[in-house]
């Protein structure tokens, strides 16, 4: 390895260090969990040829174990067929100050008329929600990436929709759906005060239903990558040393050049 680079890296690691090793967070709970629903109809789209169910939760309370769950309902009649799935994932990372949520591969396939999709908890139920008490005051930050997969058939994306970001504390939520474009990357900032208690949470998901004389073909799915982190409000020692590491770095620069 460039002893140059090597010289970056290993500064790099010393203020990530100097930053990460309190803890800024106090887990309290987390879960995560959807439902999955297929419907097929006739051609009048009321009367109801198959219905399928699948339903997943996973929790726990104060020991940042990884969640991890996958649905997959499948409705099928003689001249129809409908798959609605998902998989997702959470962690943490040291303390609870930062995590990952991952949605993989959200949405629905098949080859239909009349049809309902949906990977939703309700309109008012969190897919995945994480209750922490803040430890100091600071920041809660999440960038968040939601991406189309694939989207195959007459309709294109409609449907995937994408997620809402839930907060309890000052400032509210952030909705990111759009039901014919769930596109969306940024980053959800809100402040937090020491010693209380704060919940965030993902809802949403693909959801669709659509009526036809004829049979479409179609696959759309979209996949949302959240990366959360909980930061204090710096210290003037920590100021002073992102400082002297920024001098580092400055020099490291004026010499390789």
């Amino acid at each position: 390895m460039n002893s140059k680079y090597l010289n970056l890296t290993i500064t790099i690691v010393i203020l990530f260090l100097g930053f990460s090793n309190k803890a800024f967070a106090t887990p309290v709970s987390a879960t995560l969990e959807f439902h999955a629903e297929a419907i097929l109809s006739e051609f009048d789209g009321a009367t109801e040829t198959s219905h399928a169910i699948d339903s997943q939760t996973n929790s726990w309370g104060t020991l940042l174990d990884p969640l991890n769950v996958s649905v997959s309902a499948n409705a099928s009649d003689p001249d129809q067929f409908i798959t609605v799935s998902g998989n997702a994932s959470a962690t943490w990372g040291s303390g609870g100050n930062s995590g990952n949520v991952l949605f993989q591969n959200f949405g629905f396939s098949g080859d239909a008329h009349h049809y309902a999709a949906d990977l939703r908890n309700g309109f008012d139920n969190n897919i995945w929600s994480y209750t922490f008490i803040a430890d100091s005051d600071g920041f809660f930050s999440m960038t968040y990436d939601v991406s189309v997969v694939d989207a195959i058939g007459t309709l294109g994306s409609f449907g995937l929709r994408g997620w809402d970001i839930q907060w309890s504390g000052a400032g509210s939520g952030l909705s990111l759906m759009n039901a014919s474009d769930p596109t969306a990357n940024g980053v959800f900032l809100r402040p937090v005060v020491a010693g209380q208690f704060y919940t965030v949470g993902l809802n949403g998901g693909p959801s669709v239903a659509s009526g036809s004389s004829l049979n479409e073909e179609f696959s759309k799915h979209v996949q949302g990558n959240f990366n959360f982190a909980i930061s204090p409000v710096p210290e003037p020692s920590m100021i002073v040393l992102l400082l002297v590491g920024l001098m580092a770095l400055s020099i490291f620069y004026r010499k390789w050049i």
